[in-house]
């Protein structure tokens, strides 16, 4: 199974970004992302195409919410296209990393 995973082609994880605003009940995308979190995700998105779990986005969950003090909560949702070995067919592996404005955060998990 190791040298699947090596020989497997490498493809960038998509990132999805979602925040809580004062008073709502559920996350939303981003009204508006600012260039340096644009950056910020892309450079994630090349990171974690490398080292997949060992990097989770911590600094980018930061960056969400220090770029608006109102935020409640950012949601990092990344979703990794991985090979299936049994299959041999690509599927979409989602984790989805929670970080609160009060300083708690979820290591995120697999849907």
């Amino acid at each position: 199974m190791g040298y699947v995973r090596l020989a497997s082609p490498r493809i960038a994880p998509g990132i999805g970004i979602l925040v809580r605003e004062p008073g709502a009940a559920v996350d939303t995308p981003m009204k508006s992302v600012p260039l340096e979190i644009r950056a910020a995700s892309a450079a994630y998105r090349d990171k974690r195409m490398w080292l997949q779990r060992l990097a989770p986005p911590d600094q980018l969950g930061r960056m969400v919410l220090a770029s608006n003090r109102s935020y409640e909560r950012a949601t990092i949702l990344v979703l990794q296209p991985e090979l299936d070995v049994k299959t041999a067919m690509v599927r979409t592996d989602e984790s989805s990393y929670h970080y609160e404005a009060n300083g708690k955060s979820d290591d995120g998990g697999s849907r």
